[in-house]
């Protein structure tokens, strides 16, 4: 029973890591669509993870 329900929580939090990585990712694209329409925070872009 122990068992079960550390599992069950366990899934839970990986649940909760995967929504949040997965609203990041497509926080993310759609920022990166915004900039790809302005050539000039593009090329700050570029930049910026070049030199990253």
């Amino acid at each position: 029973e122990y068992s079960m329900q550390l599992n069950a929580s366990r899934i839970k939090v990986l649940q909760a890591q995967d929504d949040l990585v997965n609203s990041m990712k497509d926080a993310a694209a759609k920022e990166l669509l915004r900039v790809s329409h302005d050539a000039a925070a593009y090329g700050n872009l570029l930049k910026e993870l070049i030199v990253q």
